[in-house]
Formats: C-alpha cells, sequence, structure tokens
C-alpha cells in the first residue's frame, strides 16, 4: 500500500497562547486523505495549560488521543514527543495507547519510515544529539518560574533597553 502521509507538529494545545485548537479543527477533514499521521511533538503544552492541574491536563490529552483514534481508524498514527508534551513519557495512562489501539505508537524522540527521519526541532536545541537531548530537556521542565500557572509570569527586574543599532 502506497504511503500518504502529513506531519503536525507544535499545535500547543492546552495552552491559552496557542491558536492549535482552530488550526486543527480546520485541518482535521483533510485527514481523510492520508493514511500516516505523523505527529511531530509539542501537540500539547503542558508547560503552558490553562489548567491547574496535571491531572486536569492528562485527562484532555486522552480524550483528544481517544477521539482522534477512534474517528480516524484508518490512520496510522505516530506521535514524536517534544519539549512541551515530552512528560508524557512519564504516563502510564500514554504507554497503554499503543494496546488500546494498534494503529498508533509513540517515540520519545524519533520516528522513521523508509528513508524518511522525523524529530520534533528541539533536537537542534540539544546540539543535534540525541544522547543531550534527555538532558536537555529535563532542563527545559525545570525551567518554569512557577508550575501550571498557564501564560502567567512571574515579573522580573526591567533592564535597561539597548538603543544600539544592529549591524
Amino acid at each position: 500500500m502506497k504511503i500518504r502521509g502529513c506531519f503536525v507538529s507544535d499545535l500547543h494545545l492546552l495552552s491559552t497562547r496557542s491558536v492549535g485548537t482552530k488550526l486543527w479543527q480546520d485541518f482535521r477533514g483533510e485527514l481523510m486523505r492520508f493514511n500516516l499521521l505523523v505527529l511531530g511533538g509539542d501537540i500539547f503544552d503542558f508547560r503552558w495549560s490553562r489548567h491547574g492541574e496535571l491531572t486536569q491536563s492528562l485527562s484532555e490529552v486522552s480524550n483528544w488521543l481517544e477521539d482522534l483514534l477512534e474517528h480516524y481508524p484508518h490512520l496510522r498514527i505516530a506521535y514524536v514527543l517534544g519539549n512541551h508534551d515530552c512528560l508524557l513519557a512519564s504516563q502510564p495512562k500514554f504507554h497503554r495507547f499503543p494496546n488500546k489501539f494498534v494503529q498508533f505508537k509513540w517515540e520519545e524522540h524519533q520516528f522513521g519510515i523508509g528513508d524518511q527521519l522525523f524529530l520534533h526541532s528541539d533536537i537542534l536545541d540539544a546540539g543535534e544529539n540525541l544522547t543531550q537531548l534527555g538532558l536537555y530537556r529535563q532542563r527545559f521542565a525545570r525551567r518554569r518560574s512557577r508550575p501550571w500557572l498557564g501564560h502567567a509570569q512571574v515579573p522580573r527586574q526591567s533592564r535597561p533597553v539597548s538603543t544600539k543599532k544592529f549591524s
């Protein structure tokens, strides 16, 4: 069977700062044209989630994935985690999805099919080194000033703005 695939990444669903929900709703109808969907990371954004509790965010993710898998059973779906959704790798419920839905698989760092390799762009932040990617994601997750506040941030001291022009 010929593979007709598409790659979607960086929707940042869960975040109030994202327009990903609208983009996804506009795109969903196109999924009937494909037999492979690669979700390329940061589909969800736990760092800036609008939910106060991790359990609420995980419940929404579970519902979203189940809805996708039930409505498009013809699609093989590969989910490559990104830096904003990599905490899914530590969630037992997420590990059960491939058992419940045989057309679904997830990969922590990369997905390959034929001569195609799919990665999330945070590999560049890790110096293009898969060994360093796990360390980068751990540091990224710890950089939250205050967890689960959505897009609220703790104010920092202001610094003078440079008026020097770039050459």
